[in-house]
Protein backbone atom coordinates (compact mmCIF):
# COMPACT_ATOMS: atom_id res chain seq x y z
CA UNK A 1 0.00 0.00 0.00
CA UNK A 2 1.41 3.39 -0.96
CA UNK A 3 0.97 6.57 1.02
CA UNK A 4 -2.18 8.54 0.19
CA UNK A 5 -0.19 11.66 -0.63
CA UNK A 6 1.80 9.64 -3.18
CA UNK A 7 -1.44 8.33 -4.71
CA UNK A 8 -2.73 11.91 -4.93
CA UNK A 9 0.50 13.18 -6.49
CA UNK A 10 0.49 10.39 -9.08
CA UNK A 11 -3.17 11.10 -9.92
CA UNK A 12 -2.42 14.82 -10.30
CA UNK A 13 0.56 14.12 -12.59
CA UNK A 14 -1.60 11.88 -14.80
CA UNK A 15 -4.46 14.41 -14.89
CA UNK A 16 -2.19 17.35 -15.74
CA UNK A 17 -0.40 15.33 -18.43
CA UNK A 18 -3.81 14.52 -19.91
CA UNK A 19 -4.84 18.19 -19.98
CA UNK A 20 -4.52 20.72 -22.77
CA UNK A 21 -2.43 23.83 -22.11
CA UNK A 22 -0.98 26.69 -24.14
CA UNK A 23 2.57 25.39 -23.67
CA UNK A 24 3.88 21.89 -24.15
CA UNK A 25 5.34 20.13 -21.11
CA UNK A 26 5.34 16.82 -19.29
CA UNK A 27 4.56 17.04 -15.59
CA UNK A 28 6.64 14.83 -13.29
CA UNK A 29 6.75 13.90 -9.62
CA UNK A 30 9.96 14.76 -7.79
CA UNK A 31 10.62 14.42 -4.07
CA UNK A 32 13.64 16.77 -4.19
CA UNK A 33 12.73 19.56 -6.60
CA UNK A 34 16.00 21.40 -6.27
CA UNK A 35 17.34 22.85 -9.48
CA UNK A 36 21.01 23.49 -10.07
CA UNK A 37 20.31 26.55 -12.20
CA UNK A 38 23.45 26.20 -14.29
CA UNK A 39 22.83 22.49 -14.97
CA UNK A 40 19.06 22.28 -15.41
CA UNK A 41 17.50 22.26 -18.87
CA UNK A 42 15.44 25.40 -18.48
CA UNK A 43 14.93 25.98 -22.19
CA UNK A 44 11.90 23.72 -21.78
CA UNK A 45 9.08 24.38 -19.35
CA UNK A 46 9.30 22.10 -16.32
CA UNK A 47 6.22 21.25 -14.25
CA UNK A 48 7.18 19.40 -11.09
CA UNK A 49 4.82 18.01 -8.44
CA UNK A 50 6.06 17.44 -4.91
CA UNK A 51 4.05 16.09 -1.98
CA UNK A 52 4.31 18.77 0.72
CA UNK A 53 1.91 18.40 3.66
CA UNK A 54 -0.80 16.41 5.34
CA UNK A 55 -3.16 17.27 8.17
CA UNK A 56 -5.51 15.24 10.31
CA UNK A 57 -8.27 17.01 12.21
CA UNK A 58 -11.07 15.49 14.29
CA UNK A 59 -14.33 15.70 12.41
CA UNK A 60 -16.41 14.07 15.11
CA UNK A 61 -15.78 11.65 17.95
CA UNK A 62 -15.31 8.77 15.52
CA UNK A 63 -14.00 10.32 12.31
CA UNK A 64 -10.97 12.29 11.22
CA UNK A 65 -10.73 14.76 8.36
CA UNK A 66 -7.53 14.32 6.36
CA UNK A 67 -6.12 16.79 3.87
CA UNK A 68 -3.07 16.53 1.63
CA UNK A 69 -1.15 19.29 -0.14
CA UNK A 70 0.92 18.88 -3.28
CA UNK A 71 3.10 21.67 -4.68
CA UNK A 72 2.96 22.19 -8.43
CA UNK A 73 6.01 24.16 -9.59
CA UNK A 74 6.38 25.76 -13.01
CA UNK A 75 10.05 26.42 -13.82
CA UNK A 76 11.53 27.79 -17.03
CA UNK A 77 13.94 30.32 -18.45
CA UNK A 78 12.34 33.75 -18.93
CA UNK A 79 14.47 36.30 -20.78
CA UNK A 80 11.92 39.10 -20.88
CA UNK A 81 8.46 40.34 -20.06
CA UNK A 82 6.73 38.42 -22.86
CA UNK A 83 8.16 35.08 -21.69
CA UNK A 84 7.33 35.90 -18.06
CA UNK A 85 3.77 36.84 -19.01
CA UNK A 86 3.33 33.63 -21.02
CA UNK A 87 4.52 31.58 -18.04
CA UNK A 88 2.17 33.49 -15.70
CA UNK A 89 -0.60 32.57 -18.13
CA UNK A 90 0.43 28.91 -17.95
CA UNK A 91 0.35 29.06 -14.13
CA UNK A 92 -3.22 30.44 -14.36
CA UNK A 93 -4.17 27.64 -16.76
CA UNK A 94 -2.84 24.96 -14.41
CA UNK A 95 -4.54 26.62 -11.43
CA UNK A 96 -7.84 26.71 -13.34
CA UNK A 97 -7.38 23.09 -14.42
CA UNK A 98 -6.87 21.94 -10.81
CA UNK A 99 -9.77 23.99 -9.44
CA UNK A 100 -12.68 21.65 -8.63
CA UNK A 101 -10.73 18.67 -10.01
CA UNK A 102 -11.68 15.67 -7.89
CA UNK A 103 -9.47 12.60 -8.22
CA UNK A 104 -11.03 9.37 -6.99
CA UNK A 105 -11.32 9.61 -3.19
CA UNK A 106 -9.54 12.99 -3.21
CA UNK A 107 -11.82 16.03 -3.29
CA UNK A 108 -10.33 19.37 -4.29
CA UNK A 109 -10.34 21.89 -1.45
CA UNK A 110 -8.24 24.90 -2.52
CA UNK A 111 -5.25 26.22 -4.45
CA UNK A 112 -2.84 28.74 -2.98
CA UNK A 113 0.07 30.64 -4.47
CA UNK A 114 1.99 32.59 -1.84
CA UNK A 115 4.13 34.41 -4.39
CA UNK A 116 3.17 34.57 -8.05
CA UNK A 117 6.84 34.08 -8.95
CA UNK A 118 10.22 34.07 -7.21
CA UNK A 119 11.48 37.58 -7.89
CA UNK A 120 15.08 36.87 -6.87
CA UNK A 121 15.46 34.00 -9.37
CA UNK A 122 13.83 35.95 -12.18
CA UNK A 123 15.95 39.04 -11.57
CA UNK A 124 19.32 37.36 -10.97
CA UNK A 125 19.12 34.20 -13.09
CA UNK A 126 16.32 34.86 -15.60
CA UNK A 127 14.57 31.78 -14.21
CA UNK A 128 10.81 31.84 -13.70
CA UNK A 129 9.56 29.80 -10.72
CA UNK A 130 5.97 29.75 -9.53
CA UNK A 131 4.43 27.27 -7.10
CA UNK A 132 0.75 26.40 -6.72
CA UNK A 133 -0.08 24.52 -3.51
CA UNK A 134 -3.12 22.33 -4.21
CA UNK A 135 -4.93 20.91 -1.18
CA UNK A 136 -7.28 17.95 -1.34
CA UNK A 137 -9.61 16.37 1.21
CA UNK A 138 -9.45 12.60 1.50
CA UNK A 139 -12.81 11.04 2.21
Amino acid sequence: MSARVVDLTNAMVAAINGGTFSESFTAAKNYLPTYAIAEADLDDTNVVLTPRASTSDPNSRSTTERTYTVDVAVVSRADGDSETEALLGLVDEIDDFLTNLNLGDFEWLRNETESIYVEDQLKNNKVFISVISATYYFG
